[in-house]
């Protein structure tokens, strides 16, 4: 593991370095809204009505695992994927920010629960899908058969659909137990 990172370091510092800016964007975009703006946003958020729901966001995981995959494997556009390390970020920053107005505390646990620990194995998977097109890349152009790619390409496909099937087994145990999440958090608020 340790190794693993060693030999990827520039594209976690990367994704690192370009998460923090998007979270730090995110939060102080909330924050320069005036206060008329910052009321509107809180009342469309409405999250006492929004905890009184179960969350089922296997759908939404399943069609980004599927995206985040698809550009990997389609090299060019592994655009959307960078731009995904951005926006997840400043989406969470945001989110964060806004709920702060009820509770830190609740905050802290909405994001860490809904957001934040999902956005972290889509990392995972981006970084993944990094390594995938790269391969691809050293395949297409080394012309004759080697084996070592393919072997490594088999190997980067496994650990991508391990990590998707801890996804999506995340979001259906907070489907499970939004319930009792959600009625906590309301406790918090």
């Amino acid at each position: 593991m340790v190794r693993n990172i060693a030999k990827h370091k520039y594209i976690y510092l990367f994704i690192i370095v370009l998460s923090i800016i998007g979270f730090t964007s995110g939060y102080l975009f909330y924050t320069f809204q005036n206060e008329e703006t910052k009321t509107k946003i809180i009342d469309e958020i409405n999250i006492k009505e929004e905890l009184n729901n179960s969350f089922n966001n296997f759908s939404k995981r399943t069609k980004e695992i599927g995206i985040v995959f698809i550009s990997g494997i389609l090299i060019i556009p592994e655009i959307t994927n960078i731009f995904k390390i951005y926006y997840n970020p400043f989406e969470i920053g945001f989110i964060f920010n806004a709920l702060k107005t009820y509770n830190i505390k609740f905050s802290l646990l909405y994001s860490l629960i809904y957001h934040i620990i999902p956005f972290i194995f889509i990392l995972i998977l981006i970084r993944l899908s990094f390594s995938i097109s790269i391969n691809i890349i050293k395949i297409i152009i080394n012309k004759r058969k080697n084996i070592k790619f393919k072997r490594k390409l088999r190997i980067l496909l496994k650990k991508y659909i391990l990590i998707s099937l801890i996804i999506l087994f995340y979001e259906f145990l907070i489907f499970i137990f939004s319930g009792s999440i959600n009625s906590y958090l309301m406790t918090i608020l």
